[in-house]
């Protein structure tokens, strides 16, 4: 019996001991915490709400490169999809955040903001801001659509009633420089032809095709066929064929500039995109269709002028032609075949302008714009 009590008790010992070193454990990460990150401290999200209200209309869209009235419709829309449950143990920090600020905290930083100063400025933890973006981006990926049904007879009239639409870099966009197609998902070093191959709407044209009469444009890079348009190759071109390429650079343009509107209004894109590749593609996704609803909205004009460079990097010039940012090894034999390629849609057109007697404007050509600039 003493043996029995003398083992219970050196049982109760280690446990003790046991508690009191996890205890002793948990002060010390407590008091490191707090040496780095400070005491917990109570977040008011009211007062960072009503920080927002005070906000003059033209600051606000400097801010957030949406309009009060916008950024209202798009809180409706997807406010169901970011409200959630408060845990118990969380509440001691302040109330749920709320849509608005997720909201404006997403957007902020699609405009090019430090997660720093986001913060700092909406009185948020890190891990609420990496939270907000997520939930955000996810919302506005799942409430809007980009809708393109090459199948659709319809839809393809409407456009075309309005104007051809362009493709690069696996985008497409109608001829209000909407986006209604998007596959980002090959990476950097794929080639143009490869990537548009691997996209959906690139395997329905090659199997299924458009309707006939109808085309979309493309540049150089991506294959000649009866539903993707595509130049001529080659520089010192009979006066024809300039002619067919010059007239259908002039469609084509419109996505080149749709990517130009996007870079200059989310400044996420002046530098490069520090997450996953697949938070990449969502996020681009996310911006492409923010991207249509300011052109809804008829808020497409969006200035240098309107931006706070302050901290932020210079976005970069555009580069052309996008044909040469290819690896020449890997993209060798589609530029090969593509010289000797022939097509009955590219012929026909090419002989209607010529029928015509349409040319490439001299005064509009390249070389005389670069001298303009220059002088």
């Amino acid at each position: 019996m003493q043996e029995d009590a003398d083992l219970h008790i050196a049982v109760v010992g280690m446990v003790l001991t046991l508690l009191a070193t996890v205890a002793a454990h948990d002060v010390l990460m407590i008091r490191r915490r707090r040496r780095l990150t400070g005491k917990a401290r109570f977040r008011d999200r009211l007062h960072a709400m009503r920080k927002m209200d005070e906000i003059p209309e033209k600051e606000f869209k400097r801010m957030f490169r949406l309009d009060l009235q916008t950024f209202q419709a798009v809180l409706k829309k997807i406010e169901r999809r970011l409200e959630r449950p408060m845990p118990e143990r969380a509440k001691a920090r302040g109330d749920a955040l709320p849509p608005k600020l997720m909201l404006a905290c997403a957007l902020r930083f699609l405009a090019g903001g430090s997660y720093l100063d986001i913060c700092f400025g909406l009185e948020i933890s890190r891990t609420s801001f990496n939270r907000s973006v997520d939930d955000v981006v996810d919302a506005i990926n799942a409430e809007y659509t980009l809708d393109f049904d090459p199948g659709n007879l319809a839809q393809l009239q409407h456009l075309a009633d309005e104007c051809f639409y362009a493709i690069v870099v696996q985008a497409v966009c109608d001829a209000r420089r909407r986006f209604i197609f998007v596959y980002a998902n090959s990476e950097g070093s794929t080639p143009d032809s490869v990537a548009w191959g691997s996209s959906s709407l690139g395997e329905f044209l090659s199997s299924t095709g458009l309707p006939s009469g109808y085309c979309i444009v493309g540049d150089a890079a991506y294959p000649l066929s009866l539903s993707l348009l595509t130049p001529y190759p080659g520089d010192k071109l009979p006066s024809d064929k300039d002619a067919f390429n010059y007239w259908q650079s002039h469609y084509r343009i419109e996505i080149e500039c749709s990517f130009g509107m996007l870079n200059r209004r989310w400044g996420i894109f002046w530098r490069p995109l520090e997450m996953s590749v697949g938070k990449a593609t969502r996020v681009i996704t996310c911006c492409m269709k923010l991207h249509n609803i300011c052109i809804d909205a008829e808020d497409e004009a969006f200035e240098m002028g309107e931006i706070d460079w302050d901290g932020l990097p210079v976005p970069s010039s555009p580069f052309d032609p996008q044909d040469e940012c290819e690896l020449e090894e890997l993209s060798l034999a589609h530029r090969t075949q593509r010289r000797n390629e022939k097509n009955d849609l590219r012929e026909y057109h090419r002989e209607n302008l010529k029928q015509m007697g349409f040319q490439r404007p001299r005064v509009g050509s390249r070389k005389r714009r670069r001298g303009e600039v220059c002088a």
